[in-house]
């Protein structure tokens, strides 16, 4: 009984829990505004780095190094599961026009983020890239 109690507070402890940062370097694959009748390739940036924790999502304040679909250099995550097989991570960027959702299945040496926006014009923003933990 003990040592169930130690390692439930062992987990409880980990380093997610702490809110310790993991940070991302993305390879943008796929950069696109679609509109109803045309679809727009995106060259704004070809890669950027990302700091996760349990709360939020950080891009480069600087907005030419981060891609232009990301409005606001922060974002707030409403969704964290960290298990055994993967990390999920989900969110907006408080104004509900930007979300995104980053997955990394623990076998594999990198995640994929997806955000997509939608813009006032109607057109919807989507980028897809493959990020490496640094």
């Amino acid at each position: 009984m003990k040592k169930l109690f130690l390692l439930l507070i062992l987990s409880f402890f980990s380093a997610h829990s702490l809110g310790a940062l993991d940070v991302y370097e993305c390879e943008v694959k796929i950069n696109q505004t679609v509109y109803e009748d045309k679809t727009y390739e995106g060259n704004d940036v070809d890669s950027f780095i990302i700091k996760f924790d349990k709360n939020n999502v950080t891009f480069s304040e600087d907005w030419k190094k981060r891609p232009q679909i990301v409005n606001f250099y922060t974002m707030i995550n409403t969704g964290f599961v960290n298990d055994d097989k993967s990390l999920l991570i989900t969110g907006y960027n408080g104004f509900n026009s930007s979300y995104f959702y980053l997955r990394h299945d623990k076998k594999d040496d990198y995640a994929l983020l997806k955000l997509s926006n939608l813009n006032f014009d109607g057109s919807i923003k989507n980028l897809i890239a493959r990020c490496s933990l640094l």
